[in-house]
């Protein structure tokens, strides 16, 4: 891979690392909504919908996570032999 083309990926990264930050501020901002639920609205549909959100965006984080790994990866120069 050329310098350009790695360097483009590096952008990449960058991009996928600030999707990551606001989809962590969107789910920490949601996780408070739900802490200041009630014990008895946390138990309702719209709790659990919430509760169900958070966890999708762990999920999606993850996922993210694991798209930048792989990015990383191909970033790095192959050693030679």
């Amino acid at each position: 891979m050329n310098k350009e083309r790695r360097e483009e990926l590096y952008e990449v990264v960058e991009h996928l690392d600030d999707a990551s930050a606001r989809l962590n501020e969107i789910k920490d901002d949601e996780q408070a909504a739900f802490d200041d639920l009630s014990e008895g609205l946390q138990y309702s549909r719209t709790g659990e919908s919430m509760q169900n959100a958070i966890d999708e965006m762990d999920s999606i984080d993850a996922d993210i996570q694991g798209v930048i790994e792989k990015v990383n990866q191909l970033i790095k120069p192959k050693k030679k032999k």
